[in-house]
Order: C-alpha cells, then sequence, then structure tokens
C-alpha cells in the first residue's frame, strides 16, 4: 500500500534537478520511505507504506538499465504464486514485477485475489505502462497536456505540475444532481482517472495515450469475463451456500496474513460481524490487534451491539466516538484527502476510525462487498426497478431551489450530459444488471472513500468480501435463487458461533448525523461562509442560483457545502 507520480517532460534538453517531486507531496500514503530516480526527461518518484517484507529489498521504485517500476498495492498469493511461477523473491512488490515479465503474466495478477495500481517505464521503447485492479480499490490518474505528462495516485500529485487549476463545471453539475461523479472524469479540468480493471501505454515519442477499456467499455463489459483468467465463462449455476463460506473464510486468512498487526472494523451489522467471527477463529487470529467501532451520541448508534460481538468473540474492543462539533473542520479534512466533494457522510466517520486505528498500526479489514454482491440493500426486497447506480440524488424540492436561465427544469442540461440516462434505464432492467452496475457506481465511490480516508491515515484497509474467487461465484450464481437466500450464508456463520446475538434486524448503513447539525453549522459564521462560497460557484460554472426564500434542506445542504469547502480547499489557492 503506498503512492507513486511519474512526471514526464517533453523535448526536455536538460536533466530535472535534483528534486523534482517534492518528498511530502504524497506522504501520507507512505511513510516509511520515498525516493525519487530521475531518468532523462522522466522523474518517478514512490512512497511506501511498509506492510509485506519490511526491509529494504521491497523498496521502490525497482529500477535498473532496463526500466523502472513503482507498484501500489498487495498481492495476498505472493508467496504461492512465487513457487507456481519459480520466481524466487521475497515480498509481492518483486514478485509482482517479475510477474509483469511474463507473456501471460498480466493475466495472472489481474484475476489473483489482492488490488493494485502500477507504473513500469521501459527505457528501450520510451513508453510508460499501467494498470489498476478489476474493482477500482486502487486508483491512477492522468494529466497531459503538450508540454508535460503527469500519472499518480491521487490528484494532489499531479496539481502541482500542471499550468492552471480550473473546476471541471461538467463533473460539478453530475456531483450536484447524482452526489457522484461517471466516465473517468475528475473535478480538474485535464485530470482524469483510469477505468478499473484498464491498462495504459503511453509513448513519450508519439506523446500519445492508448487506453485498454475505456469508461464506456467498463459500464458496459462483463465484471465476471474481466476477472476470469484467460477469459474462461462460467455458465450460470446455483451455487451451494457452504461453497460461498469457504471462499470467504479463505479470503479472511489472505487477508490476515502480512508483517504487521490487523484491526477489524466492527459494526452493528451482520457482515462485519462475520468478519469478526472468521477471523478470530482462523489460523492468523494472532496478528489480530483490535476491533474498532465508530460510536455516534446522535442519531443512530450500534456500538453495544458491536461491543456484544467483541466481547463474545473476546476481541479487545476500542470504541471512538464520533465528534459532532467538529464537523465542518472534519470535512475540510476529508474533502482535501479525497480530491473534490465528497459522496458519503459517512467519510467522517471513516476518517475518525482510520486516525485510531493508525496509532495501534497500519492495516484495517472491512466488510464493503457484500451488500453490492449478494443483494443486501432493501430496493433488493420487492425488486421493482430501482438502483443505487445512476440514481439522482436530490429531490424535486431540491431542484425547485434554483433559478436558470435556460428553459425547462435546471437540471435539464446535467441529465442531457454524458449519456446518464441511458445508463440510469439500463441500470434498472433488472436486478441482476442493476447489481453490477451498482457495483461499478455506488462500490466503486465506497472505496474511493476506503483508498483516501485511509491513506490520509497511512492505513490500508482490506475487504475480503471482494475476493475474486467470492465475487465470481456470485455473479456466476443463479440471480433468482440468490436473490431469495441473499446473505443468508453471512448470517448462519455468526449465528453458528455467537447462538445468542440478538437476530439481525433491518439494513440500517453507517450513518453520520450530519442532518441533525446541519441547522447549526448554517447558523454558524463559518458555515454561512462555506455555503456562500459554494452557491457562488454552482451560480459562475453552471449557471444555477438558488432562489432567494429557498429552503435548503440538509440534503442540498451537503452538496453546497462539499463544493464551499472544495472551493475553499483547492481553487481559493
Amino acid at each position: 500500500m503506498c503512492g507513486f507520480t511519474c512526471v514526464i517532460k517533453r523535448n526536455e534538453q536538460h536533466p530535472f534537478q535534483k528534486v523534482v517531486i517534492p518528498p511530502d507531496t504524497l506522504n501520507h500514503r507512505g511513510p516509511d520511505f520515498t525516493e525519487e530516480v530521475i531518468d532523462g526527461s522522466i522523474a518517478i518518484r514512490h512512497w511506501r507504506l511498509s506492510i509485506v517484507d519490511l526491509t529494504s529489498h521491497s523498496n521502490q521504485p525497482i529500477y535498473d538499465q532496463d526500466e523502472i517500476f513503482v507498484y501500489n498495492g498487495e498481492l495476498y498469493d505472493y508467496a504461492s504464486l512465487g513457487e507456481r511461477f519459480n520466481i524466487n523473491e521475497k515480498g509481492d512488490t518483486r514478485i509482482f514485477l517479475n510477474l509483469l515479465r511474463q507473456p501471460s503474466g498480466y493475466e495472472t495478477i489481474r484475476s489473483t485475489p489482492g488490488f493494485f495500481a502500477f507504473l513500469q517505464y521501459k527505457k528501450n521503447t520510451r513508453e510508460v505502462f499501467g494498470g489498476r485492479d478489476c474493482f477500482g480499490k486502487k486508483p491512477l490518474y492522468y494529466y497531459i497536456d503538450s508540454n508535460i505528462a503527469v500519472f499518480s495516485s491521487e490528484e494532489r500529485g499531479i496539481l502541482p505540475f500542471i499550468p492552471s487549476i480550473r473546476v471541471n463545471s461538467v463533473t460539478l453539475g453530475h456531483y450536484l444532481l447524482y452526489k457522484n461523479r461517471f466516465l473517468g472524469s475528475t473535478f480538474f479540468i485535464g485530470i482524469r482517472e483510469l477505468a478499473p480493471g484498464a491498462t495504459f501505454t503511453f509513448n513519450m515519442d508519439s506523446w500519445t495515450i492508448k487506453e485498454s477499456d475505456s469508461w464506456q467499455s467498463y459500464y458496459s463489459t462483463s465484471l465476471l469475463d474481466k476477472l476470469t483468467e484467460v477469459n474462461v465463462k462460467y455458465a450460470t449455476t446455483n451455487i451451494n451456500p457452504d461453497e460461498y463460506r469457504h471462499q470467504f473464510e479463505l479470503a479472511v486468512e489472505r487477508r490476515l496474513n502480512c508483517d504487521v498487526p490487523v484491526q477489524i472494523a466492527l459494526s452493528g451489522g451482520v457482515d462485519s460481524a462475520a468478519l469478526a467471527v472468521v477471523a478470530t477463529h482462523s489460523e492468523g487470529a494472532n496478528n489480530i490487534k483490535q476491533a474498532v467501532t465508530v460510536q455516534f451520541t446522535e442519531g443512530l448508534d450500534e456500538s453495544a451491539r458491536a461491543k456484544l460481538t467483541a466481547d463474545n468473540l473476546g476481541l479487545l474492543h476500542q470504541i471512538v466516538t464520533f465528534d459532532s462539533s467538529s464537523m465542518i473542520s472534519q470535512m475540510r479534512l476529508a474533502i482535501k484527502a479525497h480530491g473534490g466533494p465528497l459522496e458519503h457522510p459517512h467519510s467522517l466517520a471513516y476518517m475518525q476510525m482510520c486516525q485510531a486505528v493508525r496509532k495501534s498500526g497500519k492495516v484495517l479489514l472491512t466488510g464493503e462487498g457484500a451488500d453490492e454482491l449478494f443483494f443486501g440493500y432493501s430496493h433488493y426486497d420487492e425488486y421493482k426497478n430501482e438502483s443505487f447506480a445512476f440514481r439522482e440524488y436530490l429531490k424535486p424540492s431540491d431542484e425547485a431551489c434554483f433559478i436558470s436561465s435556460a428553459q425547462g427544469k435546471p437540471f435539464d442540461f446535467i441529465r442531457a450530459e454524458g449519456d446518464l440516462k441511458s445508463l440510469r434505464n439500463l441500470s434498472t432492467s433488472s436486478a441482476s444488471v442493476s447489481r453490477e452496475l451498482e457495483i461499478k457506481t455506488h462500490l466503486v465511490s465506497l472505496l474511493q472513500r476506503n483508498d483516501r480516508m485511509s491513506m490520509a491515515n497511512s492505513v490500508e484497509i482490506r475487504a475480503p468480501f471482494l475476493d475474486p474467487n467470492i465475487v465470481c461465484l456470485a455473479l456466476r450464481d443463479d440471480p433468482v435463487i440468490l436473490l431469495k437466500h441473499r446473505k443468508g450464508f453471512v448470517e448462519k456463520i455468526v449465528n453458528d458461533y455467537i447462538p445468542t446475538l440478538p437476530p439481525f434486524g433491518k439494513k440500517n448503513g453507517f450513518r453520520v448525523p450530519f442532518d441533525e447539525n446541519f441547522d447549526a453549522i448554517r447558523k454558524s459564521s463559518e458555515g454561512q461562509e462555506l455555503l456562500t462560497i459554494g452557491q457562488d460557484l454552482l451560480s459562475n460554472e453552471l449557471g444555477l442560483a438558488i432562489n432567494p426564500g429557498s429552503i435548503i434542506s440538509p440534503r442540498l445542504g451537503w452538496i453546497i457545502l462539499n463544493v464551499g469547502i472544495f472551493a475553499n480547499e483547492y481553487l481559493s489557492k
């Protein structure tokens, strides 16, 4: 788990100065070691967070006369992969590189348990080759103009090197209406995100980039096809729930195997409870440091139930009380880390949890993915053409708060951009299609949250439910049958080990009490200033002004406040 930035200057006549990429640019992603390598007109810096093989042997960049390599991620089965391919190396970093050098090695990497983003500069061809995992757990961004090309793990690794920082109005519009961003756009003009599962080749001589997959292809291509090695097609079948359980137990065991202690994010829900149960009964249980729970003093709180689970399992348990009094300052930290406005209020709780986790270690196990894979959301109870994918977040009453000079409804021009209407129609066509596109939109946004909030505190998050073996089982299972038993195997795991635990009720989610605090926020001088900044940016960039006298709901307030803080943190400078 690390970070990198690669800067390439076109037609460079003189070598770079000694330091081109400041060491503190992405230091939060890897404070354990950093080094920069310069080769003519290309400079690459890597920041390392040491998780596996804590020795200097796995420091990066790895460079020789033929190539420079940097990598951000983990391959959990690196030892068996080394044996299988006769690679005599310790640690996953050098095994990843050696696999990459083999003709079919990348296909193996793509479908093996783990996550990654990487760059490989091939000196003989003057090409940079890179890619990221199929789920999009690890980010990869790029910026290319006529003079410079920059590739990085975050937008913050690119911004110091571009001529000007300007907001992307299309992305801003999508965020306003959908509380999300799509099609690889970022909040900055010129900076794009590589699609999950895609690779790219950048040729320094022709100054062109070629991507293996577009975002349109990503949305339309089956994730199962992407994950299965050598493109093996599975027939739809009825999977035995015991096989799900077996694969989940293996997935948890894999993620406990590292050279630093592991902690478990424990909510009051069934997914994290099953994760804690399997982890504490696995061979790697000795590597568990503690469970960590966020407690809320307002609104919904499930910390008592989480404590009951931890006590039954004999887990050391830390409860982190969410501080609602400092909501704006927390949002400032989270938005700076996120590189843009936040999709999810629970990013703030994740930030506080990861701050606590960092005091006791570097690795956190979480339960993301179970709801997306196993139809865990309430709209699947009796599916009626609903989905989280490409769904509008704001309500008609929120839209009515805006004045637009254009004809029609204020947000009509936003709806017309990016062909999102057809993607929305597709996402609601069936439960199985809805699930596929929720994985590629809603889950991707959760994984982006995980990456930014954890790496802001130099913590690695591991999600066992998103093991490729489990995902492939769920995607090849008969959706009609899976819709009936859904997460039944997860509840059975908990009930088998803690039969006295009260039954799990309706899914509640990880709810941060923003709505309860919004009235106090908008009445504060700081809140008023930031809301005004947000409204001004929406007006200037989108031509949308708030109708005087409109009552701004907490839902709309979340959007405007995020936009205001983003403008204050990134654009005012």
